[in-house]
């Protein structure tokens, strides 16, 4: 739906302010990017969108989580300013219009950023709070510093599940490795131990009774392993 409208507004917007190349520039380049965002996330390639529609589909490309954090960052901050932007031409045409106004706004339009600017850390917060979950959060680098795994929370409700994600040679695309259920909610922190130097990994969770292994994956033949592999070496 949103990128329905996306389609449809565009040219509309484009074409009320065709009288401003900057508008035009700006609004042409935050529309192919917000579309772009929504192709992105209908195709899964982020690690919330990943958890909410593709978790059945194996080995999906993930973008990096941090690098995502700043993108989107910078987006909203361009999408507040061009909306101030927009709503100076709109005010500096109606005022230029009446001959008892001059036709310099330059205070309206930091005034209009500042405001514009507040909301949207209000809607960072908001995303933040209701999409991720903090705790239990988890990351490994193998002792060769070339393979890194990652447990990345979503809140769920009132409980907390997981997605697990890897990539080598520090690539700003990840691969999926899988899910952690429910059990991420009762967890009292959680790590990852190596085995067979850069091979395979674990990722435990610490529980009330004790620590259990709840995933394993095999960099070298990248698959999925038995978490009790873990446990029998344990023993």
């Amino acid at each position: 739906m949103i990128l329905i409208l996306t389609i449809i507004l565009a040219p509309l917007a484009v074409f009320a302010f065709r009288r401003s190349k900057v508008m035009t520039v700006a609004l042409v380049t935050l529309f192919v990017v917000q579309a772009a965002i929504v192709l992105i996330w209908m195709r899964g390639w982020t690690a919330q969108s990943y958890f909410v529609n593709h978790l059945r589909v194996p080995n999906i490309i993930i973008l990096d989580p941090l690098l995502e954090r700043y993108l989107m960052a910078a987006f909203w901050i361009v999408v507040a300013i061009v909306f101030a932007l927009g709503v100076e031409q709109i005010i500096n045409s109606f005022l230029a219009s009446e001959p008892k106004f001059a036709a310099t706004h330059g205070k309206l339009v930091v005034v209009l950023i500042c405001e514009i600017f507040l909301l949207t850390l209000l809607q960072f917060g908001r995303v933040s709070f209701v999409g991720t979950a903090e705790r239990s959060a988890a990351s490994s680098t193998s002792p060769s510093g070339t393979r890194e795994i990652q447990l990345l929370p979503m809140a769920v409700f009132f409980d907390t599940n997981g997605v697990v994600i890897r990539r080598e040679d520090r690539s700003i695309i990840w691969r999926s490795v899988g899910e952690i259920g429910d059990i991420l909610t009762d967890s009292k922190g959680a790590r990852f131990v190596w085995a067979d130097h850069d091979s395979r990994v674990f990722l435990l969770l610490k529980l009330p009774e004790k620590e259990y292994a709840v995933a394993g994956f095999d960099f070298a033949i990248h698959q999925d392993l038995d978490p009790t592999d873990w446990n029998r070496d344990a023993r």
